[in-house]
């Protein structure tokens, strides 16, 4: 008895799906080896790379969800070779999921931009003059603050403007923010950040951050980030 059109539709939705579930286990398998070139050289021949690794930012499990962001950097960084739309399309998407208007929360966008901005520099004066924007914007805080210093990694000249704004967040509550405006101030205008920096170098407010070597989360304390910054 031949199929009727609803069925093919069905199965061909079943299949879809179940190519889709396939596609994530095998990236999970990567991302929880951290084989970042591994998983690169297996995107090359997936489809929508880019949404693939995206969905991975969604996770409650904060190491896959930052190998996922070092993951989606250096995919970006591959593909704005030959195909600049898309990661154009994948900045302003996550700029829109950080807006009011979205409907949706991008809780990582930040990270996102600041990781693909990091890969993709050309991209910086039309999207990372954004980030300042946010810094006092809720939930949005501490990714944005990590965002502009990994940014200000590749290009600080940028926040000059912001830099007193940006400054202002060394007295924040948050030992995270604290640790990361200390490495963006030093690294934006450091003449003027060193002597405020320096205060905070008896800082033992604890945080636990990523590291892009190793692929695994530490922790560590705010004096210390701050004494290896202003002893560089």
């Amino acid at each position: 008895m031949p199929l009727s059109l609803c069925s093919m539709k069905n199965e061909n939705n079943t299949a879809a799906v179940s190519g889709k579930a396939a596609q994530k286990t095998e990236l999970i398998r990567f991302i929880n080896d951290y084989e970042i070139s591994r998983a690169l050289k297996w995107l090359e021949n997936q489809r929508r790379p880019i949404s693939l690794v995206s969905s991975l930012l969604f996770t409650t499990d904060q190491t896959v969800r930052w190998r996922a962001i070092e993951l989606l950097g250096k995919l970006a960084g591959i593909i704005s070779k030959s195909d600049k739309v898309s990661i154009r399309k994948l900045l302003t998407h996550n700029i829109w999921m950080m807006n009011d208007e979205s409907g949706n929360v991008g809780w990582y966008a930040p990270e996102t931009i600041g990781e693909v901005l990091y890969n993709v520099p050309e991209f910086i004066d039309e999207f990372g003059i954004m980030l300042p924007t946010f810094i006092i914007e809720e939930p949005f805080e501490r990714g944005t603050h990590w965002a502009i210093a990994r940014v200000s990694e590749i290009k600080p000249d940028i926040y000059i403007k912001d830099f007193s704004k940006i400054l202002k967040s060394l007295e924040d509550s948050d030992p995270y923010i604290r640790a990361y405006t200390s490495k963006a101030v030093m690294l934006i205008d450091p003449l003027n950040a060193k002597s405020k920096v320096e205060k905070l170098k008896a800082d033992q407010g604890d945080i636990e951050l990523y590291n892009f070597t190793t692929g695994n989360l530490y922790q560590t304390k705010v004096g210390k980030i701050v004494t290896e910054l202003v002893n560089i």
